[in-house]
């Protein structure tokens, strides 16, 4: 039994993220790990000293409401033991400034079922929190350009539309949500001399990795045919790799060259 606490303790006190135990009835922290004072600022001692209570002053207020609320949960001591799904919230790291953290709790009794207790691991996702903060920058920047943007913009990915621009329903008569469908095949908008195996492999389902530029022609879905110059590139989208279309309309340019009025 002391070799197998010793193996326990080893674990706990080496342990990348801070693990402790928070009695339900008295509210202070039983065991905190040593790795507190790297994650949150603060040693071991110093949180056992405040206790539940007197930590809630170092989590972003926007975030207190939800930690009280799964300790009123554990106060209501149903047997057995108790799992809660992780959640998030931020601590005020005194040198970092607020860190984000995520937490797994687990409501457990002993033997006799008589104390009942916390037993937490909290894991540091601020880098994570920071990359998923400005993807969603960078996304919304794009999306601002694309539906301003005087070209038809499509993102095509496993080769299904999952993004277009407004220009793209206005030139092209259909709604997002027809784009959008499982339905919805891109190269029934192409004009047939243009369905061919390679553009198939390259604009639909993006096995050139290189940026191409080439003429191409569109039915919309009134039966008018668009000339346009289409760019491709591969992209990373949600994870995978897709494929970002710029179509540009040159039928105007077309009727001039054929009357003469561009050489």
């Amino acid at each position: 039994m002391r070799v197998s606490e010793e193996k326990f303790r080893n674990v706990l006190e080496n342990s990348l993220d801070v693990i402790c135990r928070l009695n339900v009835d008295t509210g202070t922290y039983e065991y905190v790990s040593p790795i507190s004072e790297e994650l949150f600022g603060y040693s071991p001692d110093d949180l056992m000293a405040k206790g539940f209570e007197g930590c809630l002053s170092i989590i972003h207020r926007d975030d207190v409401s939800e930690i009280e609320h799964l300790f009123k949960k554990a106060k209501e001591k149903i047997p057995g033991v108790q799992r809660i799904s992780p959640i998030e919230y931020r601590i005020k790291h005194p040198p970092l400034g607020y860190r984000w953290m995520s937490d797994t709790w687990a409501i457990v009794t002993d033997a006799q079922k008589e104390n009942y207790a916390i037993v937490g691991c909290s894991r540091d996702i601020t880098q994570t929190k920071n990359a998923e903060e400005s993807l969603k920058e960078s996304e919304e920047k794009f999306r601002t350009l694309a539906e301003e943007s005087p070209n038809m913009i499509f993102i095509n990915k496993n080769g299904r539309v999952v993004y277009v621009n407004k220009l793209c329903e206005h030139i092209l008569g259909y709604k997002r949500a027809a784009f959008y469908s499982e339905a919805f095949g891109f190269v029934t908008i192409v004009a047939p001399e243009y369905r061919k195996v390679r553009m198939k492999r390259n604009f639909i389902h993006g096995m050139d990795e290189k940026d191409t530029l080439r003429e191409i022609a569109f039915v919309t879905r009134d039966g008018e045919r668009i000339e346009a110059l289409m760019t491709t590139k591969m992209i990373a989208y949600e994870g995978e790799c897709a494929v970002l279309g710029i179509i540009t309309d040159i039928n105007e340019s077309h009727h001039q060259c054929r009357t003469g009025n561009i050489r």
